[in-house]
Order: structure tokens, then sequence, then C-alpha cells
């Protein structure tokens, strides 16, 4: 709930909204149809490796409308779709290092169209009054910057409670975006959880 998070952070989710909306978004989406998994995209070596892309790219492919995209996420995918669609593409894909594909558990259709019907009753349950205008800037999952102070409430509650949670999260966009456009000197990742393999956060320092 990364972007949950950042939302927190930059004051558009403030006091008891902020707990309020982080619940019953919690709450819609677990209980929305469908699983998640994730399969790594790079060779021991960290390099892109082609086969395992195009792998994914024919599993993408032959569960068109079931199985999707979820999070580009560096050096992993993580796919997103029906429970059907999820099994037989984690069957279809060769096991790298005895761990994947990983199913991530408790986890339904993140970030995918199965996600809509929670998307909908997102919006009709949350108004517009609980988002205020970010005090710092944020990046979306379109590696979009938001200004702070600029940005409005209307669009910021149509992104997050729409197209954030049913269409593909670009972690990795988001980064290169933060990377290149706001010249950090370090970074901070606060995650991911347990269920994505982290333990902890991590601080780099950017050159």
């Amino acid at each position: 709930m990364g972007w949950y998070t950042a939302l927190g952070c930059a004051g558009v989710w403030q006091g008891d909204s902020q707990m309020q909306l982080v619940s019953g978004m919690a709450q819609l989406t677990a209980e929305a149809a469908g699983a998640q998994f994730i399969y790594p995209l790079v060779n021991a070596n960290w390099q892109p490796d082609a086969e395992k892309q195009a792998a994914v790219a024919e599993q993408l492919w032959r569960h068109q409308g079931a199985l999707f995209m979820s999070i580009v996420y560096g050096g992993y995918a993580v796919l997103a779709g029906t429970q059907q669609a999820v099994q037989q593409a984690m069957q279809a894909l060769s096991p790298v290092d005895e761990r994947f594909p990983l199913l991530l558990p408790g986890h339904a259709a993140f970030h995918s169209p199965l996600m809509q019907p929670a998307a909908d009753q997102a919006q009709s349950r949350f108004p517009e009054t609980l988002f205020h205008k970010p005090q710092l800037p944020l990046i979306d999952g379109r590696g979009q910057i938001w200004p702070a102070g600029l940005t409005q409430a209307a669009a910021l509650k149509a992104y997050t409670l729409g197209d954030q949670v049913c269409q593909t999260y670009h972690f990795s966009k988001a980064i290169e975006v933060a990377v290149k456009e706001f010249a950090p000197d370090h970074l901070i990742l606060l995650g991911p959880g347990a269920s994505l393999g982290g333990r902890r956060g991590a601080e780099f320092d950017c050159y």
C-alpha cells in the first residue's frame, strides 16, 4: 500500500481520515477476487533475461482478460489474475531458485481490471473532502508527478480510487522519475512487505 503511505506522508490524507481510508481500502481490496504472484525477469547477475521475459509475455497472451501485469517491479514481474489463470501460469513458468514463481499469500488481483468493483465502491464510499492538496510532490504508478500545493483534490481522488486500483503500477517508472526529476541525495525504501520477500526498509546513497 505504498501509494497510500505516500499520500499520508504528503499530507493528502490527515488524522483519523487517513486510518479510515487505509483500512477501508484494505478491506475492499482484500475481499476482491483473484490472486497475485511474482516472477523474476533477470538472471543471477541481475541482467535482463530475454527467455524469462518472453515466458511471462506468453502467459499474459495465453490468458488475455484473465491475467495481467500488476506491478512493473524492477527485475521482477508481479502478475495478477483469476485464481485459475494464476495457477495455470505458475505451473507453466519454469522454476527459478526453488522459490519462483512465488504466490503472494492473502493477495487478490491487485492493480488489475478485476479490482473494478472495489474501485467503484471506494469512489462511492469516500468523499472528496477527505483529500487535501499535497504538501510534498508525489509520483504515482504511471510516473506522473503531482506538484505540491497545486494538485486538485478531485483529481487525486479519481486516480487513487480509480486507475491506481485497477491498472498496472509502474513502480520502476516512479523510481526513475524520482531520480531524474528530483536528483535526491539518497533513497529510502520503506518496503516491500514480507510477502514480496523484503524484511525491512533500506536506504541508498545516490551519486
